[in-house]
C-alpha cells in the first residue's frame, strides 16, 4: 500500500480512477486505476493510503459522472 508522505495533496499533475476500497491488515486504501497501462504499479492499479491527510490528492478534486 502506497504511503510516501511525498507525494503531494494539492500540487497535482494526472488523473486517476478509483475504483474501490478495502483494508489490508488494519490498513485502509483506495483502489486506483491509472492510465499508463498493466505493466505499470499491480496490473495497473495501486492502493493508496486512505484517511490520511489526503494522501496524493485523492479528495482534492474529486469528480464524478452525472
Amino acid at each position: 500500500i502506497y504511503s510516501d508522505n511525498l507525494c503531494d495533496s494539492y500540487d497535482l499533475d494526472h488523473g486517476v480512477l478509483v475504483v474501490g476500497y478495502g483494508v489490508e491488515d488494519g490498513v485502509p486504501y483506495w483502489l486506483i486505476k491509472n492510465s499508463w497501462g498493466s505493466d505499470w504499479g499491480e496490473n495497473g492499479y495501486i492502493r493508496i493510503l486512505r484517511n490520511y491527510n489526503n494522501l496524493c490528492g485523492v479528495a482534492t478534486a474529486a469528480s464524478y459522472p452525472v
